[in-house]
Order: structure tokens, then sequence, then C-alpha cells
């Protein structure tokens, strides 16, 4: 599934990228000041604080993966240069396709779930008197 389409500067085509291909060298982008990629790993942490019952914690670093996926946008102001067969370009973000809107959607998943946890587990605490309600 498509999820990004950039421009090839050099040979002035578009160049569409799918979900996987993103996952797999996202990470070239992050020297180049395009941190999107870094909401997969936190995804992942979150998720884990999610099993491991920290819900705050989950809806705190899942914020973060949400915000740090939309910083994927900046690829329309700030190209990434790349290199095809020696002859150096740049790629700049064209649009982003139906497969990067059900990623931002998955990294939603976290921080949602994880606030909607938090809620029924502060709302079935049991009510403690106050000490000066005196206990017949």
């Amino acid at each position: 599934m498509t999820a990004m389409t950039a421009i090839n500067t050099a040979a002035d085509r578009l160049k569409e990228m799918g979900g996987l291909e993103l996952l797999l060298y996202g990470w070239v982008g992050v020297p180049k000041l395009q941190f999107g990629w870094l909401a997969n790993p936190l995804l992942l942490v979150a998720l884990g604080l999610l099993a491991a019952g920290a819900y705050r914690k989950a809806l705190r670093v899942g914020t973060a993966a949400c915000v740090l996926g939309l910083s994927s946008l900046t690829w329309y102001a700030v190209p990434i240069p790349v290199s095809f067969g020696g002859a150096n370009s740049d790629l700049q973000l064209f649009h982003p396709s139906i497969g990067f809107f059900f990623w931002m959607a998955s990294l939603l998943v976290a921080p949602v779930t994880a606030h909607l946890l938090s809620q029924r587990e502060t709302g079935s605490k049991p009510q403690v008197s106050s000490p000066s309600e005196p206990n017949v």
C-alpha cells in the first residue's frame, strides 16, 4: 500500500513508496532531521507500557509517537538527499497517501487505549471515607 509519494528532484519524476519501504529505510532521514520514523519504536514502547499496566506513561509515550508521526509532514519543506546509482538527488514529499493515514491511525491506538484504561482504572477505585466521619 502506498504511504507517501515523493518527487525525485534530479529525475523530476514521482516515486511512490510503500509502508514497508518506509519502515525499513525511514531511519535514514533521522540525520537529516526527519524524525517521523522514530514514532515506530516509540509505539512499541507505548504498547509495552500498556501491557505492563503503566497507562499514564503509555499515554505520554503514545502521544509523543503521534507527534513524531505528524512530523513526517515536514518532508514537504526539508527534502531528503538520496543517491540513485551514483547520481545525487533529493526526495521531496509530494503528498501522503492512504498508507500514511492508516499508519497515523495505528499510532493513535496506544494513547487512546491508555487514556480509556486509565479513566476506567481511576473510576473503579473504591471511595475512602474521610477521617472526620465516624465509622459505625
